[in-house]
């Protein structure tokens, strides 16, 4: 870092080369920049982390959403069709449930 032939890049092992001339005049804080970095990739591989989980969630949320919405418009028309006795059915699904469930 003092011998400015040495040039001013560094090769940081998972960082790959990193220009670290305008550094030479700031001798006092490389430490601290070099932990501030540090600090700030770790956090950031939580960040992306929570990030992907908050889409996966928000992708599984508008699917059950979409899927009830367009399930209970299914559901009312099968009931309420006229030729297909869906409340009759029902009723007689309900009846034979709990002729079942007291014998």
């Amino acid at each position: 870092m003092n011998d400015p032939e040495k040039g001013s890049v560094g090769n940081l092992k998972g960082l790959g080369e990193v220009d670290i001339g305008h550094l030479r005049n700031h001798l006092g804080v490389v430490q601290q920049a070099f932990e501030l970095k540090m600090r700030m990739i770790a956090y950031w591989k939580i960040v992306l982390m929570r990030l992907v989980d908050s889409m996966a969630l928000h992708i599984m949320f508008s699917i059950q959403n979409m899927i009830n919405k367009d399930m209970e418009q299914e559901i009312v028309q099968e009931m309420m069709a006229p030729q297909g006795g869906g409340i009759e059915r029902y009723l007689m699904n309900r009846r034979s449930l709990q002729r079942n469930a007291v014998g």
